[in-house]
C-alpha cells in the first residue's frame, strides 16, 4: 500500500502516533483529502506520529477498487505496520482516526483492535452506513459532524452518540460534510480529545 509517514522535527523518546483514512475512493477521496492532511499535520505539530495511506486501487496502492471488506483489510494491514515497523512509536498509545467513508471502514475494523486505545470519527456518513458496532466499544470514542452535513442529519448523530459509551462528539456550526474553510477548528477538535483521553499532555513528549 501507498501511505506517508509524518513525524515531529526532533524525536527523544517514543511518542503517540495515529492512523488517519480518507473518505470514499469512488468519489474522489485519497490521503491528499484536505481533512485527512489537515489532522496529519495537528498531530505532527503537537509531537506525534501520523500515518495516512490510501487503500487499494486508490493511488499507487495496488488492488482492485475499494470496497468495504477490502477497506477493512487494508485498516488492520495498516495497523499492523505501524505498530510493528516504526521507529519512535509508542505502541501503547496509537488511535485510529477515519474521514467519511473512513470512519465507517476504519472504525468499524479497529475497535476491537488491541493496538487501538481510541477511536476518532468525522462527519459519519449515517444517511449511507450503520455504525451500530460502536456500540459495542468501551474504548474512547470521538464523533464531530458539520452542522450542514449532507449525509448525517444532526438528529440521527445525536441519537447516535447518545447510544454510545465513553464518547466525546462536536458539531461544528457552519460546516458541511467536506470541511473548507473549517480545517483549523476541525483539527483543534481533534487534538483537544487525544490530549483529554490520553490523560496527559502530549506536548511534553
Amino acid at each position: 500500500m501507498e501511505g506517508i509517514i509524518h513525524f515531529p522535527e526532533t524525536v527523544n523518546k517514543k511518542i503517540p502516533g495515529i492512523i488517519v483514512l480518507h473518505p470514499h475512493p469512488l468519489y474522489g477521496g485519497s490521503m491528499h483529502n484536505n481533512v485527512v492532511e489537515s489532522i496529519c499535520e495537528g498531530m505532527v505539530e503537537n509531537n506525534m506520529i501520523a500515518l495516512r495511506f490510501n487503500c487499494r486501487g486508490v493511488g499507487q496502492s495496488q488492488g482492485d477498487n475499494p470496497t468495504e471488506t477490502n477497506g477493512m483489510k487494508d485498516v488492520l494491514s495498516a495497523i499492523k505496520y505501524f505498530n510493528s515497523q516504526v521507529e519512535g512509536l509508542d505502541s501503547e498509545n496509537i488511535g485510529f482516526c477515519g474521514y467519511s467513508w473512513g470512519s465507517k471502514v476504519g472504525l468499524e475494523a479497529s475497535w476491537e483492535h488491541p493496538a487501538i486505545k481510541y477511536l476518532i470519527g468525522i462527519s459519519p456518513p449515517l444517511m449511507m452506513f450503520s455504525f451500530n458496532f460502536l456500540k459495542n466499544s468501551t474504548k474512547p470514542k470521538y464523533l464531530i459532524v458539520g452542522a450542514l452535513d449532507q449525509f448525517c442529519t444532526i438528529d440521527k448523530f445525536n441519537r447516535l452518540c447518545k447510544n454510545l459509551s465513553n464518547i466525546d462528539y462536536d458539531v461544528i456550526e457552519g460546516a458541511d460534510h467536506f470541511y473548507w474553510g473549517h480545517e483549523k477548528k476541525l483539527k483543534k477538535l481533534v487534538i483537544d480529545f487525544i490530549k483529554k483521553n490520553d490523560y496527559l499532555d502530549i506536548n511534553e513528549y
